[in-house]
């Protein structure tokens, strides 16, 4: 899992990240990179034909050199699939039990500590104490 930390008032390092990536993907591959994100972000189950074709167009973002990226595609994207496939599993299990309980809000609210909470949904940028 990652995570990018924004405190109050600093730019969001999360959306560079995600607009210089864009600009990566070859233009002729940017429009329907788009449209399946938008196409994924509206439904709630994932589609792994979207996310499958999602990877291919990303990950030569993540690489200095397109012919790497090329090199070892199979490769990662196997081990992609692997460890989404588990990390997804274990997010989504811990989200119903600790998340997705409607008084999270509440129970986060009690934490004697400092603790922010980065969620998509339904809690977003939570802070507390």
């Amino acid at each position: 899992m990652s995570c990018v930390v924004r405190l109050e008032g600093q730019p969001d390092r999360h959306e560079q990240y995600r607009q210089a990536r864009l600009a990566r993907i070859p233009e002729l591959a940017r429009d329907r990179y788009l449209r399946l994100r938008r196409r994924r972000d509206r439904h709630s189950t994932l589609d792994p034909a979207v996310e499958a074709e999602l990877r291919r167009i990303g990950l030569p973002t993540d690489f200095a050199r397109p012919r790497a990226a090329a090199e070892w595609a199979d490769e990662l994207e196997a081990e992609i699939v692997a460890v989404n496939h588990e990390v997804n599993r274990e997010l989504g299990v811990d989200f119903e039990r600790y998340y997705a309980a409607p008084d999270t809000g509440r129970r986060l609210g009690q934490l004697t500590v400092p603790c922010c909470s980065f969620i998509a949904t339904p809690i977003r940028d939570r802070w507390t104490r």
